[in-house]
């Protein structure tokens, strides 16, 4: 929430462009902004890697249930050495691409579909979960393997993707 807040604040008092970028470079100058423009871009590309990989891997796991054999390949490749790379993931960063590139308007019409579809799933499963819950569920609340310090870092590594969407809304806000 406070990120949210922060965002919101530095977008009504410098109404321009270019989100981390622009609010370092009115407030701190070239350099700054250089180093956090650069970290964007990084963070931009390792989001949508992973994000990439876990649209690859869900849509396999949904392939496996419906009782379609996923070949070896689909699974991942060794390429120079680093093992499991995902091809599927290229695809789907490849169309999304494609996507980018049509328009805001093609864009703007996937957003809608696509974030419509997630809150009727999101929906569905608040109503089974509701329906379906157990207080027994709750143990144990921290998991031996992992631990606290381990479930903490893995939930918050997860929890980062929920995140990225502050700093995309505040880009492109004049």
């Amino acid at each position: 929430m406070t990120t949210a807040m922060m965002y919101a604040e530095l977008s009504s008092r410098i109404p321009i462009n270019g989100s981390a970028f622009s609010y370092t470079y009115v407030t701190f100058g070239e350099l700054p902004a250089w180093i956090v423009g650069w970290n964007l871009n990084l963070r931009f590309g390792m989001s949508a890697s992973g994000l990439a990989r876990g649209m690859a891997s869900y849509f396999n796991g949904l392939l496996t249930k419906f009782g379609i054999d996923v070949p070896e390949w689909m699974l991942g490749i060794d390429v120079f050495g680093i093992k499991k790379c995902s091809i599927e993931a290229v695809v789907f960063l490849l169309l999304l691409n494609l996507i980018y590139v049509r328009g805001i308007e093609e864009s703007k019409t996937f957003n809608a579909i696509f974030t419509s579809l997630k809150l009727v799933t999101l929906v569905l499963i608040m109503i089974i979960a509701f329906t379906q819950f157990n207080i027994d569920n709750f143990t144990p609340f921290v998991l031996p393997e992992y631990g606290v310090a381990g479930g903490t870092f893995f939930a918050a590594s997860i929890i980062f993707y929920g995140y990225l969407g502050f700093d995309f809304i505040t880009t492109l806000s004049p």
